[in-house]
């Protein structure tokens, strides 16, 4: 037992197993079987594995101190819930370790290793571009073009593709700029796969990721001072925003389901919301939302941040925020632009679109907690430039 204690962590297994797991989001399987993978394969050996002195270096980072307050205000929240959620308590507790795990995990292995995100980017990419086009064929060979997109696996849901393919599309216009981090081959890859990652999300008619690429790829040009792409973004919004006016493109695309009964939702959450401001009703809390055309939502609110307000309260939101915002902070100071516009990217989309933020493995890990947690190393790096190499 003691030889297992003492043992490092091999950063290479990690980082290929990580690069899979990553891929594995687009995967056609069952996403039993990729969360099974993810707790054979990384949360394991890593929780094994893990030291003293390497979680020192880790709580360095204020950022990863809040998230770990936040994530484990929301476990711990099914203890104040009505009816009490103490049975789901375990559950909860478990969703706390695996994705702080994952968080740890991403911090140390920027760290480690230098060339992390590349790889990890470039296993995305090669995933996704091997699978949109299968996704595609499998949906519509049984169904006509005009019905929304449905993907595979963890991607079934057509909101969900589009947010994972909007994420991609960002990823692949950052790879196709970075002349000295990526060969032609790999530049030329990422072009191809950020066409076909438009097309996916123009098929799921997805209007928030749009919104959200949009918005992030307009602050990575603005952050890389390439000027050309941002007249480019500024260019096609135009002629799209043309097209639509002139009604070239149709506008029920844009019109025909409305704000999607958001502003219905979050009307009738805010009482909820107002019974207990500060802690919130606890992250068992469930509430059915009866709409004006007889719809009815269970549970989901269409925005984590609502969400969070229902679950934690102002109290834990507030950190929340204050995560957020300290990750901007230290994306910004270093320079990693790739970790600013994903953040940006998360905002439009948690904001609209989210719900659970502590949950088994699911796509907001990708787009939301993995750029928190590039941010949490580069924090760790400003305040400790030896700490990387002190990871053992």
């Amino acid at each position: 037992m003691k030889q297992i204690l003492s043992m490092k962590p091999n950063w290479q297994y990690f980082t290929v197993a990580y690069a899979l797991f990553a891929a594995g989001f687009f995967f056609l399987i069952r996403p039993k079987y990729h969360n099974l993978f993810y707790y054979v394969a990384l949360l394991a050996p890593y929780v094994i594995l893990i030291s003293k002195d390497r979680i020192e270096i880790l709580l360095q980072a204020s950022i990863f101190r809040l998230s770990l307050a936040y994530l484990g205000m929301i476990a711990v929240s099914v203890l104040w819930a009505s009816p009490s959620g103490l049975h789901k308590l375990s559950n909860h507790l478990f969703y706390f370790l695996y994705l702080i795990a994952f968080m740890a995990l991403t911090i140390e292995l920027t760290l480690k290793t230098k060339k992390f995100p590349d790889y990890v980017l470039k296993a995305i990419l090669t995933s996704a571009t091997i699978w949109i086009p299968i996704s595609i064929f499998l949906f519509y060979q049984n169904h006509p073009w005009s019905i929304r997109l449905e993907g595979v696996g963890r991607l079934e849901n057509p909101i969900t593709g589009g947010l994972m393919f909007g994420m991609v599309a960002l990823l692949c216009l950052h790879a196709t700029i970075q002349k000295g981090n990526f060969s032609t081959l790999w530049r030329s890859l990422a072009a191809t796969c950020g066409a076909l990652c438009l097309v996916y999300m123009a098929l799921t008619q997805s209007r928030s990721p749009v919104i959200g690429l949009l918005l992030a790829g307009l602050i990575y040009a603005v952050l890389q001072r390439y000027w050309k792409l941002l007249l480019s973004v500024l260019g096609i919004a135009i002629v799209v925003g043309i097209a639509f006016y002139l009604d070239i493109l149709p506008r029920d695309l844009l019109t025909s389901r409305g704000l999607s009964y958001r502003p219905e939702i979050w009307q009738q959450a805010l009482p909820a919301i107002m019974e207990n401001p500060w802690f919130g009703h606890g992250a068992t809390f469930d509430q059915t939302y009866q709409l004006s055309n007889k719809l009815v939502f269970q549970s989901h609110t269409h925005s984590a941040f609502i969400a969070s307000l229902l679950f934690v309260g102002i109290v834990g939101t507030s950190i929340l925020l204050a995560l957020i915002v300290q990750s901007f902070r230290y994306a910004y100071r270093a320079r990693n632009q790739l970790a600013t516009s994903l953040l940006t990217y998360a905002i439009v989309i948690l904001f609209i679109n989210g719900y659970k933020l502590l949950d088994h493995p699911e796509i907001e890990w990708l787009y939301f907690w993995l750029p928190i947690a590039l941010a949490a190393a580069n924090e760790i790096r400003t305040k400790d430039s030896s700490a990387e190499f002190r990871v053992s």
